[in-house]
């Protein structure tokens, strides 16, 4: 059962410390495994925008959470790392924090409108947004409704598009033919 937050309990993001570079300890459980292009745009991340979101660990330095933005600040040579310090917290109470830092998020659905607003507000700006990692959003599978609908109007010709494995393109071509034959649609597949 999940506890209310207590005004007088001490939280951790209310004291962001720092400590150097490369003396923070990965954890063996980390559930999230961090390709280096990844670990590329968190350090682009950080380059652009500082530390906004520090590292999360326990009293013994151990990372709770953040692997990521450690292996970035690694890479980058950075000197100092923002942390947090999870003081008294249970190894139970840290193997659940690592896992609902990594899951709870990926359950967030996109609202694409927003996306397409935000990514052409952003392009109008000449903001680059592809060292972060933002050049590929559009092409997220959760997002494949924001491809507007053709204008209506009265067209003597429609191009329809059809995607399918590469393996399969001349079976489902000669589907295609076959259907539209039947139906005697003219077409010039």
């Amino acid at each position: 059962m999940a506890r209310k937050p207590s005004p007088e309990k001490s939280w951790p993001i209310a004291n962001v410390e720092w400590r150097k570079t490369g003396t923070l300890k990965q954890s063996a459980g980390n559930p999230k495994a961090h390709p280096e292009d990844q670990v590329e745009e968190i350090l682009a991340s950080i380059h652009e925008f500082g530390w906004t979101q520090p590292i999360l660990v326990d009293e013994d330095d151990n990372i709770i959470a953040g692997h990521g933005r450690d292996l970035a600040a690694i890479k980058g040579k950075l000197p100092l790392e923002a942390v947090i310090v999870a003081r008294g917290w249970s190894e139970a109470q840290k193997i659940a924090y690592r896992l609902n830092d990594n899951f709870v998020p990926t359950r967030a659905p996109w609202r694409p409108e927003m996306v397409t607003a935000d990514m052409a507000a952003l392009k109008e700006m000449n903001f680059d947004v592809s060292e972060l990692g933002l050049d590929t959003i559009l092409e997220l599978p959760e997002l494949e409704d924001i491809i507007p609908a053709p204008p209506k109007s009265v067209r003597s010709k429609t191009t329809i598009f059809c995607s399918v494995l590469n393996a399969d393109v001349e079976r489902a071509r000669k589907a295609i033919v076959a259907a539209l034959d039947r139906i005697k649609v003219p077409h010039n597949l």
